[in-house]
């Protein structure tokens, strides 16, 4: 099942895409983007306040007439002006029904059901992962009865084991979405990305815990909910969103171990990448984000939307939109 994806939000949402031949208002300059080896850029979204998301991967054309409005080879200008003035023909929603399954892997103390808001408003078939230590619940994604292709989306320190997917589902993933991620350099850790007061502070208390022949955990729901109204950045959360967030069903105890592993996207090189970053993040500062997106070896896109860490929860269905043209780009041979 397909759901159309309608955003009520008014907000003003920043994508602005960090590629050549596209202007900061949203004007694409040239058909063609050199930096990301001439590929096509087709997609657009609408009803909120942006600039334009750039797709970078090549398709086939989409069948033609009154059903499947799509911009021809001579528009240059896709998206939506700030204020909502349409710059192209192509559809709001997708041309065509996109056959992909997106694959979601959540951050750090969470669950499967992080994903819970943002679920219904995708174009395709969604599996939420369960990563190992919750739910009782197996994380051998390649066991799993899931249609071809995939979309892989991680959320915050998911992202450490992105690499490693795709690298156990050969030519299966077609994109890569990464929502406020975190990517070492090449071989590094995830502590390696995080301030450096903090990567010590965590470093130290792992050394003197495993010399005491304890773990260190994060500590799941706090007794205290309100702490966690402000702590990730943009808007406050409100009454609903934030017992939505410390529900013990996704809020949850967890291991720090991952953090101490070494991640190798060397392994997933050939897959594009679109990375989200969150210009009001605090847990992962956008400039850290910014850094971070640099070195994926295949970046397709850099969107800025203008939230905090918990973009996916605050604002499912802008965050759907970007998914869904991530994968509306992915070709279907």
């Amino acid at each position: 099942m397909f759901a159309a994806v309608r955003p009520t939000t008014k907000r003003p949402v920043d994508l602005v895409p960090r590629l050549d031949g596209v202007e900061p208002g949203g004007r694409i300059l040239d058909g063609r983007n050199p930096a990301a080896g001439g590929l096509n850029l087709r997609i657009a979204l609408a009803s909120v306040d942006v600039t334009v998301i750039v797709a970078t991967r090549r398709r086939r054309s989409p069948p033609r007439g009154p059903a499947h409005p799509v911009a021809g080879r001579g528009d240059r200008r896709l998206g939506i002006r700030p204020g909502g003035a349409s710059l192209g023909s192509c559809d709001a929603r997708h041309p065509w029904p996109t056959p992909v399954t997106f694959l979601l892997v959540h951050g750090g103390g969470s669950t499967a059901r992080f994903w819970d808001r943002l679920v219904p408003h995708l174009d395709g078939g969604a599996l939420a992962v369960d990563l190992p230590g919750r739910s009782a619940k197996p994380a051998d994604v390649a066991a799993a009865d899931v249609a071809d292709p995939l979309v892989v989306v991680a959320h915050s320190s998911g992202g450490l084991v992105v690499p490693g997917v795709v690298s156990a589902l050969p030519g299966r993933v077609r994109h890569v979405v990464l929502i406020a991620a975190l990517v070492p350099v090449e071989g590094g850790r995830g502590v390696d990305c995080m301030r450096p007061e903090h990567r010590d502070g965590l470093e130290a208390a792992v050394d003197l815990a495993r010399r005491e022949g304890r773990a260190v955990t994060l500590p799941g729901a706090p007794e205290e909910p309100e702490s966690f109204r402000a702590v990730y950045g943009g808007d406050p959360l409100d009454d609903d969103t934030l017992h939505f967030v410390v529900d013990p069903v996704r809020c949850v105890p967890d291991t720090v171990h991952h953090y101490f592993q070494p991640v190798h996207w060397s392994g997933a090189r050939e897959v594009p990448v679109t990375y989200v970053l969150n210009t009001r993040d605090r847990p992962v500062r956008p400039e850290a984000q910014e850094e971070m997106a640099t070195r994926v070896p295949n970046l397709a896109a850099v969107v800025r939307l203008d939230y905090g860490h918990l973009s996916p929860i605050t604002h499912p269905e802008v965050v759907a939109q970007v998914l869904n043209a991530a994968a509306a780009a992915v070709s279907p041979t």
